[in-house]
């Protein structure tokens, strides 16, 4: 006999585009992907949070072609 038990784990995604309306292009794009545990304290998720934000706009603004 096997017992098994499932837990949530939410994972969210932000993505940021950023286009260029006068050249009509996108020209940068960046990802973050976080979980998020709706457990923990309200605090420790913003930090999560914040962190994300951070490694996804680590890389902005593009560097010159």
């Amino acid at each position: 006999m096997a017992t098994a038990t499932s837990s949530s784990i939410s994972v969210g995604t932000m993505v940021l585009d950023f286009y260029d309306p006068a050249a009509k292009q996108l020209f940068w794009t960046g990802r973050a992907t976080k979980t998020i545990d709706p457990s923990n304290n309200q605090e420790k998720n913003q930090k999560n949070l914040n962190k994300a934000m951070a490694k996804l706009m680590k890389n902005f603004p593009p560097k010159g072609k």
